[in-house]
């Protein structure tokens, strides 16, 4: 179900017009699928979007709202555009594929790396996932290669890598999320330009 969503935002971001009847046509196409009003995502959107068709005039306001939360859950692609308002955009002809900022900790937390472990999820690229372990254990931090209830920090990287599932929803994500719903503990959910700003400059 949330691979459907994730396609539908992105389809309905791929022509670079977002229009009322679109957003009408997934505020719809949302309340067809009660299960989906129940996860978090699908719930995120929804209940971002309903607002947004209040009013008799579709304004550029609208607009700019709609496009925030479609891209939050496709991945955050106004990078690429021109003109991230969602207003008369062109396309770019490359848009990478980035992952989504819905699960991210907010507000970003500090990051603490004694007696702190750490997992990593998606391609980084400021540094590759062994130069942020050696990083992090240099600084007194344990380091997970799968995602653990006792896990302190989830990192994030820029960019997807292909075990992603959900277009862009992990399942370390998803797991961290879910951990987070249902028990006392958080799971930090970070990216690595995040965590990078705790690392003070090491040659490559």
């Amino acid at each position: 179900m949330i691979d459907e969503l994730v396609g539908l935002s992105c389809g309905i971001l791929c022509d670079g017009c977002i229009s009322k009847i679109k957003i009408i046509y997934l505020k719809e196409w949302l309340e067809n699928r009660p299960e989906l009003l129940e996860h978090n995502y699908g719930r995120a959107v929804y209940q971002h979007i309903l607002p947004q068709l209040n009013g008799e005039v579709w304004t550029s306001e609208n607009i700019s709202q709609c496009w925030k939360i479609l891209t939050d859950i496709s991945g955050n692609l106004e990078d690429y555009y021109d003109d991230p308002s969602g207003m008369n955009l062109n396309i770019k002809a490359n848009i990478k594929s980035a992952p989504t900022t819905i699960p991210l900790t907010n507000p970003e937390p500090e990051v603490i790396f004694k007696n702190r472990s750490f997992c990593f999820t998606g391609t980084m690229l400021t540094y590759t996932r062994d130069e942020f372990s050696r990083f992090v254990k240099a600084r007194g931090g344990i380091v997970h290669e799968n995602i653990k209830s006792s896990t302190n920090y989830l990192v994030v990287g820029s960019e997807r890598s292909r075990d992603w599932i959900h277009s862009g929803f992990g399942r370390k994500i998803e797991f961290a999320v879910q951990h987070n719903n249902q028990n006392g503990s958080q799971i930090y959910i970070i990216t690595e330009e995040h965590l990078s700003n705790f690392i003070e400059p090491v040659s490559k």
